[in-house]
């Protein structure tokens, strides 16, 4: 049997998206009282409803979901919820939904989406969906796309006669191996989390390229790897991905100048702090802050050689105060930056 998944894509996400951008997705808050908080939260056709948590917020250790990709970071059991490294984008296919989120749910009618950002509790796959307050809703369709090492991974949840089902049979799930279209969902997310001046025109230029590139992927790729089955899905695994380490170091260097803490980047990777730290080590020989440092160092040293950037503005492209690189400076060549770029200068003229 075909997969349902290219035509779902090139007959409703694409002329959806196309169509109304992100004005049909609703970004997901971490509270009932973030929610409020937020001026035109929501668009109109969305409704939330403020359900308090039952248990408490419980951290998850060790056990990971599908690797060291899209790791569940935390619990809510009585609530059926956990809160994911990853975001997550669905869209609703088919019938009435009540995403439960936080602690309020969150009422959502066919067309359009919303994306839960990472840390957001959200529904841990137990629950029906279905939303009750419509008579005779007893079925919907979601489409859930979220990163998985090395690109995205989609499938299709159902909720018919009173069961719900997903990742359950192979044509309606795959992973596609698409270093951009992480990209492009992470940008979406970080874009439309921060608000930004014009970040509208932003997201909505994002996702296009998102669920185009996804069809095409969808059409043409000889590899779109199946997931995991159900069954496995909960199970610790001991899987390690050396490209999660590669990647992380590219990342790095893409972003030198940014505030990049270990905590950032490890989310990144959707990896645990300690296991990205522990894991970082064994591929590099470096602590996170050591190889930062070098990315840092050497950078610096290359514009010094090739630019007449002035100090201060070399340590804010490297991501530094001045103070700081003209220490590192002393430190590493016994030089300050001014005079390591008079050395270069001689013995390249020389």
């Amino acid at each position: 049997m075909s997969s349902p998944l290219p035509k779902i894509f090139r007959r409703q996400i694409v002329p959806w998206v196309e169509q109304f951008g992100v004005s049909r997705i609703a970004v997901a808050a971490p509270s009932w009282r973030h929610l409020q908080a937020r001026e035109s939260a929501l668009p109109a056709a969305f409704e939330a409803v403020q359900k308090p948590f039952i248990s408490k917020r419980v951290p998850v250790r060790g056990r990971k979901q599908y690797g060291n990709a899209a790791l569940i970071d935390a619990r809510w059991p009585q609530d059926r919820l956990h809160s994911s490294r990853a975001p997550m984008l669905e869209f609703v296919l088919s019938g009435a939904v009540m995403f439960p989120l936080a602690d309020y749910q969150l009422r959502c009618r066919p067309g359009y989406g919303v994306l839960t950002p990472h840390g957001v509790a959200h529904s841990d796959g137990s629950h029906l969906l279905l939303d009750k307050s419509v008579a005779h809703n007893n079925a919907c369709e979601i489409l859930k796309m979220r990163p998985y090492k090395g690109g995205l991974e989609c499938w299709l949840s159902h909720t018919r006669n009173g069961k719900h089902w997903s990742h359950r049979v192979s044509d309606e799930s795959c992973r596609i191996p698409n270093l951009q279209a992480v990209f492009y969902l992470e940008t979406f997310t970080e874009e439309a989390l921060k608000g930004r001046a014009h970040y509208e025109k932003i997201c909505n230029a994002l996702l296009v390229a998102l669920v185009n590139l996804l069809l095409r992927e969808l059409e043409t790729s000889p590899v779109l790897l199946p997931m995991p089955a159900i069954q496995n899905e909960l199970q610790p695994s001991r899987e390690r991905n050396p490209n999660v380490i590669e990647q992380s170091k590219e990342y790095i260097r893409g972003h030198i100048g940014e505030a990049l803490t270990l905590d950032k980047v490890a989310r990144h990777a959707y990896m645990s702090e300690r296991s990205f730290s522990h894991q970082f080590r064994q591929a590099t020989g470096q602590s996170f802050l050591e190889y930062l440092t070098d990315c840092r160092y050497k950078e610096a040293m290359n514009l010094l050689k090739s630019t007449d950037w002035s100090i201060e503005q070399i340590a804010s492209f490297v991501g530094v105060k001045q103070g700081r690189l003209r220490a590192l400076f002393h430190q590493r060549a016994g030089i300050s930056p001014a005079r390591y770029r008079q050395n270069a200068l001689k013995n390249n003229a020389g």
